[in-house]
């Protein structure tokens, strides 16, 4: 099938003649319409009409002179007013041609497309709302003959598989499109209309490609901040933003701000003190968990640090709702800082205030408080916009927690208040003993040691009373074997806020839920809280795995060497390794008779947190590659006394940070679980790793060495 371009071509009038008329009136606009933008006519050709309104002559003139061989108009011009123009066509020996009949009043213009098919003609549209696993394609086709029509629509062709996509209206002339759902991220894809007679003739359209997006990640607002502080100005990446609405501001004006968009306040649910403002979000409430996909989305970030998201284009999906939120606790003086975020401002005494309407016009008679703080002179202005719920009568003057949303004014900070219903219920005494629900802090995995983890019972406003006999905590669950808690006895609940703390110790032996009920407080009405055992971390050897073997041959007994080089790197261009060094005084390592064992003996010299004698290697990530280590297996042999290790790693020549320490008497053998520690789940390409390992003993003449015939091994992925 042929195809054609045209370029549509206009007269641009540079100077009208001006006339008045006895009334001084100024010339009226050209105009030019006509009832037809298009005509499409059949192999046989023929002619049709079309109809011209307008205020001046014009002309009406073909595209290219050549064209009048086979498509004549009835006229070259014609007078203001309304008139017809006549196109007729020849029969067509081909498949398709077309031209444009331009008309022309005083630089008013019409361009009126005239088409022959032999043929259907089929336009293929680009991809549109392109997402990591859908995307909206279009397909149009024209024809003005007779033809049967068997089916139309869209092939798509992507990694190595055609599929044909009919859409069952797409049988008439006309333009048409359909979402497809359940394409691969990150793939290319070609395209292409086609139409299928009765008869079995296939005609198609142009081919146009698109690549879908990368799966999208969840990000957390703070590594938004990050990103626009470093001044990134839209989010270019396919990410999430996950958190809960605090705070749901509709079209308003306040004495705060005049918000002539509907935003919401998004807050962390693992870090109430990150939010992030998001425009054009509607239809949800404080309470709602959200998903909102933020490619493309406009990021600005206020000199108060508070960020704010506008121009979503993506999904926005809830969740859930009814999701308790917890307000970042502040100090009355930080009320300023903390623009945009859910607060609480504990120790308050609140004095009800009302204003005039001239006084705030914008906000009319809202009420005004003034926010006082025990023990200081400085207050800071609450407004709440609502009239309705208020108290009859001011509150009493007992001390107690405020909370709200920090909103910015031109001459400072106000708190808006989550509710208008101040009464004195609100304000609870200091001498109100009051426990809230158990909390469990701390990680449980299968098979490792808990300690540190805790059951705690919060409350607030303590009384300085002591609750007589035990308080136990019972386990259970699948999860609760080998999981015990301590008893307490007597305890004092001291005066103010705090915790009562049972200690969690033992190893677990199950994967699943522990339930952990508190006996012992007659005022917990809900004793108990939940917490689940995890499986095992195991790390996996992915493409990259490097090692060294201490052995008779390489450290023999009276010669110790200063390093070993590695016995394997299975990707040594994406990640290279240097050879691991022992730094140590010769005197120290010439005193180690060990035969294989690699080692020195004064590792005294490390008393404190030294770093004088190590092991150490580096790895760099070459550029394009990201590596993730998942474990570092190890095997020791110590002698004459306990040794503590400490594993540390330094980034691009900075300070060494400790990651994990051990202790060893004898011979000991481990594996550390690189995986489960956020920086070596992703190091960036072009990054230099140093590790160190750095033994301690008070012990100078302690023999301490990498036990013979054994790895030690990092190993992970780069990709």
């Amino acid at each position: 099938m042929k195809s054609f371009k045209y370029l549509l071509t206009g007269i641009a009038l540079l100077f009208a003649l001006l006339s008045c008329d006895q009334t001084n009136s100024l010339p009226t606009k050209p105009e030019m319409k006509s009832d037809l933008s298009e005509i499409v006519f059949p192999r046989e050709g023929g002619s049709q009409t079309i109809k011209v309104s307008t205020n001046r002559a014009y002309t009406a003139t073909l595209l290219n002179e050549s064209d009048a061989e086979w498509c004549r108009v009835s006229v070259s011009g014609g007078e203001k007013g309304e008139s017809e123009i006549t196109v007729r066509v020849d029969a067509l020996d081909g498949d398709f041609r077309q031209t444009v009949l331009m008309l022309n009043a005083s630089a008013a213009v019409s361009d009126i497309v005239i088409m022959q098919t032999g043929v259907p003609v089929l336009t293929t549209s680009e991809a549109t709302a392109v997402d990591e696993n859908s995307a909206t394609l279009g397909m149009s086709w024209k024809y003005s003959g007779e033809i049967s029509v068997a089916e139309a629509g869209i092939s798509l062709t992507g990694g190595g598989v055609t599929t044909n996509h009919a859409i069952a209206e797409a049988t008439a002339p006309g333009s048409y499109s359909l979402r497809l759902q359940d394409l691969s991220p990150e793939t290319s894809y070609e395209v292409r209309a086609y139409l299928t007679t009765t008869d079995g003739q296939t005609y198609t359209g142009p081919t146009v490609t698109f690549t879908t997006d990368k799966a999208p990640v969840v990000a957390r607002i703070a590594s938004l901040r990050e990103a626009a502080a470093a001044g990134a100005s839209t989010v270019a990446d396919n990410l999430l933003v996950e958190g809960v609405v605090s705070k749901v501001f509709p079209l308003t004006s306040t004495k705060a701000a005049d918000i002539t968009t509907a935003r919401v306040l998004l807050q962390d649910g693992n870090n109430p003190g990150d939010v992030v403002t998001v425009s054009g979000v509607e239809g949800v409430k404080a309470g709602d968990r959200l998903s909102i996909r933020a490619k493309g989305a406009a990021m600005e970030l206020s000199k108060s640090g508070a960020l704010t998201l506008s121009s979503i284009i993506g999904e926005v999906k809830t969740l859930s709702s009814g999701n308790t939120l917890e307000p970042v606790v502040i100090a009355h003086t930080d009320l300023g800082a903390y623009e945009n975020m859910y607060v609480a401002v504990e120790k308050t005494q609140l004095l009800m205030i009302y204003l005039d309407a001239a006084s705030y016009p914008s906000w009319g008679s809202a009420p005004k408080f003034t926010l006082e703080v025990e023990g200081s002179t400085v207050s800071y202005d609450v407004f709440v916009p609502a009239v309705s719920g208020l108290a009859t009568e001011a509150p009493g003057r007992g001390s107690g927690t405020v909370s709200g949303i920090v909103l910015a004014d031109g001459s400072g900070c106000i708190l808006m208040l989550e509710d208008a219903a101040l009464t004195s219920a609100r304000f609870e005494s200091l001498l109100d003993l009051t426990f809230l629900k158990p909390v469990f802090s701390g990680m449980m995995t299968v098979g490792e040691d808990i300690s540190g983890c805790a059951v705690e019972v919060p409350y607030k406003n303590g009384d300085n009373s002591v609750l007589a006999g035990e308080l136990t905590v019972a386990v259970s669950g699948p999860g609760a074997e080998g999981i015990t808690v301590e008893t307490l006895s007597d305890v004092t609940v001291a005066a103010g806020n705090g915790s009562i703390r049972f200690a969690v110790s033992g190893t677990p032996a199950a994967e699943g839920e522990v339930v952990f009920t508190v006996n012992g407080i007659t005022a917990l009405t809900d004793n108990s809280c939940t917490a689940v055992v995890a499986a095992p971390f195991v790390p996996t050897v992915g493409n990259f795995n490097v090692y060294w073997i201490p052995t008779t041959a390489n450290v023999p007994k009276n010669n110790i060497p200063d390093l070993l080089n590695c016995d394997e790197n299975t990707n040594p261009s994406a990640v290279g390794v240097s050879a691991l060094t022992l730094n140590a005084s010769a005197s120290n390592k010439s005193a180690t008779k060990w035969s294989g064992d690699w080692g020195a003996t004064g590792w005294d010299v490390n008393a404190g947190g030294a770093q004088v004698q190590y092991y150490e290697t580096t790895l760099t990530v070459a550029s394009g590659t990201t590596l993730a280590l998942s474990g570092l297996d190890f095997a020791f042999r110590s002698a004459s006394g306990d040794f503590d290790v400490n594993f540390l790693y330094s980034l691009n020549g900075g300070e060494f940070t400790s990651f994990f320490t051990c202790s060893t008497t004898e011979v000991s053998a481990g594996t550390v679980p690189l995986g489960k520690m956020d920086f070596f789940k992703a190091i960036p390409a072009g990054s230099v790793v140093t590790f160190r390992l750095v033994p301690y003993s008070t012990a100078s003449a302690g023999k301490f060495g990498l036990a013979k015939d054994n790895k030690f091994a990092i190993y992970g992925n780069a990709q």
